[in-house]
């Protein structure tokens, strides 16, 4: 089975995973990795996906990859990396549209921000919007709309608590570091549902893996398995278990009742 990773800084997990030993002897695996929060950012010509942003930092073994991009048609699957809500906002260029930037959810505490007060309902449409308008979704509809590919989903990691220790998130700077836990917690949970339920209205077919449940430490991802110095990425333990859960997710059954019912719980081999 051939298959094609594309993704932005987070697909750099699942090379590690790759490069330190994971194989599959009936998967052979191409990978096209432009780094860019929110991205990666691609153009459609046909059936080809080509890259319209860091280019020239692209990490491929696609032979012309980085004028060409890859041709979805080659490929029987597609595994499309770091897609997801960033409750963070590091690394995002536009700010300003962040939902964390338009409003706070009605049952939490007033803050200092004065922003508009609004319902969890609405709070949950607004994350999906935003989900949506990812140039990481992007590549997803793409592929969806192709329809020759299937389409398994690595979503971005949860940061680690580390990410908003400083008052230059919207909510440490409403809440305090302490006071913040609770609504960014929240927000995580939500940009989890919301990326599955865009999923499922997109494409029942669509697969959205899910990480170990010993990966996360109230919420959080734990620091162990953070790379060094840096509160955003795991690392090659934990994008082995991904691929995993990704290889099962591919070749298991094509319904997503099935396939999620009938999968077993990623595990991590940590030690």
């Amino acid at each position: 089975m051939k298959i094609c990773i594309i993704g932005n800084s987070h697909a750099s997990a699942l090379k590690l995973a790759m490069d330190t030993g994971w194989s599959r002897s009936d998967f052979d695996i191409d990978y096209m990795v432009l780094p860019g929060g929110g991205g990666p950012y691609l153009s459609r010509e046909k059936s080809r996906l080509k890259p319209r942003r860091n280019s020239f930092k692209m990490a491929s073994n696609v032979a012309g990859g980085a004028e060409g991009g890859v041709d979805v048609a080659d490929y029987d699957a597609i595994w499309v990396s770091g897609v997801g809500f960033n409750v963070s906002l590091r690394g995002i260029s536009n700010k300003e549209t962040h939902p964390l930037m338009l409003a706070r959810i009605n049952t939490w505490p007033v803050g200092a921000s004065g922003l508009p007060r609004i319902t969890e309902r609405f709070m949950r449409q607004l994350v999906k919007s935003d989900i949506a308008s990812s140039a990481s979704w992007r590549v997803c509809q793409d592929v969806v709309d192709m329809g020759s590919a299937r389409l398994v989903i690595h979503p971005a990691p949860r940061p680690g608590a580390a990410a908003f220790s400083d008052e230059t998130h919207p909510l440490v700077a409403d809440y305090g570091e302490k006071g913040a836990g609770d609504p960014i917690r929240e927000m995580m949970n939500i940009g989890d549902a919301m990326l599955h339920e865009l999923a499922l209205e997109t494409d029942p077919g669509i697969q959205v893996a899910r990480y170990p449940d010993d990966v996360l430490d109230d919420g959080f991802t734990r620091p162990e398995y953070l790379r060094k110095n840096d509160v955003l990425h795991v690392g090659a333990e934990i994008g082995a278990a991904m691929l995993d859960q990704m290889a099962y997710l591919t070749t298991g059954p094509h319904h997503k009742e099935e396939r999620l019912s009938e999968a077993p719980a990623p595990q991590a081999n940590l030690q």
